[in-house]
């Protein structure tokens, strides 16, 4: 994984992480009355409909995010600023209902990272256990291997179109279980060749020679070995997810419902005459996010394994 692809994953899964501290109109920290409380809005502001800022009394204190704007506020006098340009209020504009854009960019990687880090977990779990189970039995792995080629005739990005219109398409849960199930049968096949393949290594056999069960043979000797077949499903897993939101948020079958979404900007996008301020940031951030997930997959060269022993070798 190379180091741009490294610090552009950082960098996103920090956003997704901490978007109530980048981006909001709650205070981080409030202190009101002497009372401290964490992502707060001032009461009095709360009524009002007003900037919390201005209200607070003389002895109350508090730390705001980095940009003032919730995702979801719109911020009027009188008169709601609807695709502004971008401006010194809006730095990145306003969309077709007068919500801040870098506000919503900044919310919606919440959304991308949560999706992708929990189905390369759900596909890497189920992957391994199908494969598990098919390195035990024979009958059992020409199950696994039919269940397999049965899930993969199915586009995935169809089936989770077709099933999350029927579901409404606003769990996250489902969908990360519908993108989940494909890309599972094909981690099985990579970790059950792994497996196969650690199995007729000489130290599965001596182990085998020494009585060592089945089960501690596939999970201390072998399931190790797979390491690297497994980092490269997880990483195209979170990949395919990543972009299946965006295309499914652009259809309109998100499932963040009132939160923000990359797809969502650019389906706006697409229906105001292709703004840039709205196409333009949110197809980077999700190329950018695809992109170093991606990477993730790609194994070192063996230029890059012979220099980090280099590197290792120096230190020692």
């Amino acid at each position: 994984m190379s180091t741009l692809a490294r610090s552009i994953l950082i960098i996103l899964v920090f956003m997704g992480l901490f978007a109530d501290c980048l981006a909001g109109e709650r205070a981080i920290v409030l202190s009101q009355g002497g009372e401290l409380s964490f992502f707060a809005l001032h009461a009095a502001a709360e009524e009002a409909n007003a900037d919390s800022q201005e209200l607070l009394g003389k002895d109350d204190w508090a730390i705001w995010p980095l940009w003032r704007y919730h995702p979801n506020g719109v911020r009027t006098s009188g008169e709601i600023d609807v695709l502004q340009e971008p401006s010194s209020a809006h730095f990145l504009g306003t969309d077709d209902r007068g919500r801040d854009v870098a506000s919503r960019l900044v919310h919606g990687a919440r959304l991308s990272v949560r999706l992708a880090v929990g189905c390369a977990l759900v596909a890497s779990l189920l992957g391994c256990l199908l494969a598990l189970l098919a390195c035990t039995r024979s009958w059992l792995d020409a199950m696994v291997l039919a269940s397999c080629d049965a899930i993969a005739a199915v586009p995935p990005l169809l089936a989770v179109l077709v099933v999350g219109g029927l579901v409404g398409g606003q769990s996250l849960w489902a969908l990360i279980v519908l993108i989940a199930i494909p890309r599972a049968a094909a981690t099985a096949r990579l970790v059950r060749d792994g497996l196969q393949a650690a199995l007729a290594m000489p130290f599965c056999e001596s182990a085998r020679a020494v009585g060592c069960s089945e089960a501690r043979l596939l999970l201390r000797h072998a399931l190790p070995q797979c390491w690297r077949p497994l980092r490269v499903a997880a990483g195209l897993t979170a990949a395919t997810a990543v972009l299946a939101e965006v295309a499914l948020s652009f259809l309109g079958l998100s499932a963040a419902g009132p939160d923000p979404s990359w797809g969502e900007l650019l389906r706006q996008a697409q229906d105001n005459s292709l703004v840039w301020w709205l196409l333009v940031p949110a197809g980077v951030l999700t190329a950018l996010l695809s992109w170093a997930l991606g990477r993730m997959a790609d194994p070192p060269s063996s230029g890059q394994r012979a220099s980090k022993a280099a590197r290792l070798a120096s230190r020692a």
